[in-house]
């Protein structure tokens, strides 16, 4: 077993070709950002005897063996769950750690945009760049009532600049995050989280495997994880 670390496209598809060509019997990727770079190299991918298994792309439909996890569907019920809380606008924070493009974050953006306008069109959404952009004259000017936050990690930030600054969750306004880790689970007030079941997707990638091991065909297994609204205190 090896765990290997990249940062760009190009590692990727490097590391990939090279654990063929040494005949792995497996090889689980877990994407670098921006997947549109990756995705011809998959369509096109003869792997022989290795079993290579994409875990959490988004690129959902495509002929890849996969374990990834339904974004719009987590996305939605965020989105009603916001909606429901609250008479408002609401606020869209990524996470600008990341150099370059994030497809993840623009898969989740245009699903919450296309959601709201479907579901909700006489609230505007607001997005935002990063945590940090949010203060109390945003929040007044653009009548801020809900707010989605990529991750835990920001999630936590923002409830803790608006318990400073006086608001009350999620009577002022609502907060949810999507991950549903152990900051969202331990975290005072705990955060209202969408699980992804992560531990799930591990759990079909390695049933992946297995049936590949045991000479089974493999080439279009396809599993997509539905993730689930964790209702807490925000």
């Amino acid at each position: 077993e090896h765990y290997v670390s990249y940062n760009n496209w190009e590692e990727e598809i490097r590391l990939v070709g090279t654990m063929i060509n040494q005949r792995y019997e497996a090889v689980i990727v877990i994407p670098t950002f921006d997947e549109s770079k990756t995705a011809n190299f998959y369509s096109q991918l003869v792997s022989g005897g290795t079993v290579v298994t994409l875990l959490d792309h988004t690129m959902t439909g495509s002929y890849f063996t996969y374990a990834i996890q339904s974004y719009d569907l987590g996305i939605k019920r965020a989105v009603r769950y916001l909606c429901e809380k609250c008479k408002n606008n609401l606020a869209f924070i990524k996470n600008d750690i990341w150099a370059g493009r994030n497809m993840v974050h623009e898969s989740m953006e245009t699903a919450f945009k296309n959601i709201i306008e479907l579901e909700s069109p006489s609230r505007e959404t607001v997005v935002l760049n990063n945590v940090h952009e949010i203060d109390t004259p945003f929040l007044d000017q653009k009548n801020i009532g809900g707010i989605f936050c990529c991750d835990d990690m920001d999630a936590v930030r923002a409830v803790g600049k608006l318990k400073e600054w006086g608001y009350t969750l999620p009577d002022d306004i609502a907060l949810i995050s999507y991950g549903n880790t152990d900051l969202a689970r331990y975290f005072t007030p705990q955060i209202t989280s969408i699980d992804s079941h992560y531990e799930e997707m591990v759990e079909k990638t390695i049933d992946i495997i297995h049936s590949h091991l045991r000479g089974e065909d493999t080439t279009y297994s396809q599993y997509v994880i539905q993730p689930d609204l964790i209702v807490r205190q925000t």
